[in-house]
């Protein structure tokens, strides 16, 4: 299925995009609210170029907001990398001024 293309001033009140790995470079949806990573990536071009896509100045937005989920399967007192990378992005984050709020869900 071909996505539709979504005009810059289109009226439309959610735009959801569903992407792994591409929202760092070529897109521009002024739009977007909200950024989910699901990834455990370190790379500071990556997340600093991600989070660019969605602090983008719109007249029908004024907050934009990060969810960064981290999967913590660490054993025998060593973190796994994915949360090893997340500690490494939440301190992008605080470099860069944005709040951050940590919350722990315990699966059951």
């Amino acid at each position: 299925m071909k996505p539709d293309k979504v005009e810059d001033g289109a009226d439309i009140s959610v735009v959801i995009l569903g992407t792994y790995g591409c929202v760092s470079t070529g897109i521009s949806v002024r739009k977007l609210r909200n950024i989910v990573f699901c990834h455990p990536s370190k790379s500071i071009v990556r997340v600093l170029q991600s989070i660019g896509r969605v602090l983008r100045l719109h007249k029908s937005k004024d907050y934009a907001n990060i969810y960064d989920l981290i999967d913590d399967i660490s054993t025998a007192g060593r973190l796994n990398y994915a949360v090893r990378h997340a500690l490494k992005r939440s301190e992008f984050y605080e470099a860069e001024g944005h709040v951050v709020t940590k919350r722990r869900y315990e699966h059951k």
